[in-house]
């Protein structure tokens, strides 16, 4: 074990000579107009060689050779794929043309001012200087040269290599433009007539295949009802729709690629292919949230309150759309974190404006994890009280017995008394019953025991509870106290059990000829 350390100091030490020494790990330099021309050759030779050999170690050399160009005019989305085809026509167009000594190209060295500008001779080929941005004081081929890469390539592809044993990238062009005609070679509208045609038979296959994939998933669908599988076939229904865009989506990146679509046609094709690609991966994501949700809520294995499901289940899509239109931004080269950045600046302002809505937020997660209440249960709350019909993001909606619906903000509610009436364990029913003066003494104590008779015997009466007495004499009638406990939990049942001991209390006063006194 002790020999541990001093191996890994050892492999610590060596590690910087075997970098230097291999030509493959060597760093790009860029600091002058020959440090770039002799990286930007170094790499390409390399890949040139990979790709004679299969070497994929050398092949990627070729993010090298794009380090040596200004890509800062093109969109991040298609600068990488932009810049490896602007190194291979650049070094095919190299290789023919007459090429200075490294040596006359101006390098950096003590007291030397080097030139904002070196053209290659006998091109148009321009290395400059960087001046601003992230790669400023580099020498880099400029990015009208990127841009007219294929033109110069185009120039001179009829000339010979100057070195035909090791010349050019192993570039070669493509098929349609070998075999076909030579009217499918003009360029219109900034690509081949033979790629516009490749991209209409290309939609009409993409149009196909969402067909197709929507078929299936209607087959999917019957199979998974007639083998009693209800979960999968609601899996598949939802899922069909967004799976046919991916297919869509992947079909257009299938002929961006395979027609040999470059430049801003290129950057506008891979635009569209991100929208669709992220809204297909979004939608399928927001799909897969619902069906979990409903899962979750239906679920008897599972006894969370369904109100705090159907919340988290809104933020958890709130969140995926959000995540999605990042993405998508990011792919689309939009410096998402420096996006975020700004508006942190200005989300200050918009935070203070919007705490009433914050707060609310999250009186509504403490009501979901503290359960004072829940969707149908009756409460009383800030001097209202009906039952609980919603509990929203904002505010929590409760009908009244008048039928009405109050709204009341969550955070009021967070902060208020709240009394659930559902959550008794016993509803207590009192009242009094008040007979005329005429009553005789007689009929009142088999009054009493008739009224404790029939709240004994409804079956949904606390026994031991009932409390039925003969309170006194009022000032305008003889008072019967009436006093039991329910053990109902829901309160419309209440209602309806309370009015039949009521209507029995009734019948057995107008059976001994009582009377009620009217108030």
């Amino acid at each position: 074990m002790r020999s541990l350390p001093i191996c890994l100091l050892t492999l610590l030490l060596i590690l910087p000579s075997v970098h230097a020494g291999n030509p493959l790990l060597a760093r790009t330099r860029t600091d002058s107009p020959r440090a770039t021309m002799e990286s930007f050759y170094s790499a390409m030779e390399d890949y040139r060689i990979g790709k004679e050999t299969g070497d994929e170690a050398r092949i990627a050399r070729i993010d090298d050779a794009v380090h040596c160009l200004d890509l800062s005019d093109i969109p991040a989305l298609s600068r990488q794929q932009i810049g490896e085809t602007a190194a291979i026509y650049l070094k095919e167009a190299l290789d023919r043309i007459t090429l200075p000594k490294w040596d006359s190209l101006p390098q950096a060295a003590t007291g030397t001012t080097l030139p904002p500008k070196c053209k290659i001779d006998n091109s148009e080929i321009t290395l400059q200087l960087i001046t601003t941005g992230d790669r400023t004081g580099e020498y880099l081929f400029s990015a009208e040269t990127v841009a007219r890469a294929r033109e110069f390539y185009q120039r001179v592809k009829e000339f010979p290599y100057k070195n035909p044993k090791a010349g050019g990238a192993g570039y070669m062009e493509p098929w349609a433009e070998r075999t076909l005609p030579a009217w499918a070679s003009i360029n219109t509208f900034g690509l081949t007539r033979w790629q516009w045609i490749g991209i209409g038979i290309f939609i009409l296959l993409a149009l196909a295949m969402r067909r197709i994939v929507m078929n299936l998933a209607r087959i999917a669908l019957m199979f998974t009802k007639a083998t009693h599988t209800p979960g999968l076939g609601e899996l598949v229904e939802q899922l069909s729709g967004p799976a046919g865009l991916l297919t869509t989506a992947l079909a257009w990146q299938v002929a961006i690629h395979g027609l040999d679509v470059q430049g801003s046609i290129l950057t506008f094709f891979n635009q569209i292919f991100q929208i669709l690609l992220f809204t297909a991966l979004t939608w399928i994501a927001y799909r897969v949230v619902g069906i979990a949700e409903e899962r979750f809520r239906t679920s008897k294995e599972f006894e969370t309150d369904p109100q705090f499901i159907k919340l988290m289940g809104r933020i958890a899509k709130t969140g995926v759309l959000i995540l999605g239109i990042l993405l998508c931004l990011q792919n689309l080269g939009v410096e998402v974190v420096s996006l975020l950045a700004t508006l942190g600046i200005g989300g200050l302002a918009v935070a203070l404006a919007a705490k009433d809505s914050l707060a609310n937020f999250f009186g509504s997660l403490m009501i979901m994890l503290d359960r004072p209440f829940r969707v149908g249960d009756w409460i009383v709350v800030g001097g209202s009280e009906g039952t609980v019909e919603d509990i929203g993001f904002r505010s929590t909606r409760v009908r009244t017995a008048y039928n009405s619906v109050i709204t009341i903000p969550n955070a009021d509610i967070a902060s208020m008394k709240i009394d659930n009436l559902n959550l008794r364990k016993a509803h207590r029913i009192q009242t009094t019953v008040r007979l005329t003066y005429d009553t005789p003494p007689a009929k009142i104590s088999p009054f009493v025991e008739g009224v404790r008779k029939i709240v004994t015997e409804h079956p949904l009466t606390q026994k031991g509870s009932a409390n039925i007495t003969f309170e006194g004499c009022g000032p305008s009638s003889l008072d019967v106290s009436v006093s039991f406990f329910f053990d109902i939990s829901d309160w419309n049942s209440e209602l309806m059990e309370r009015q039949k001991i009521f209507l029995q209390i009734m019948e057995l006063a107008q059976s001994m000829d009582l009377k009620f006194v009217h108030t």
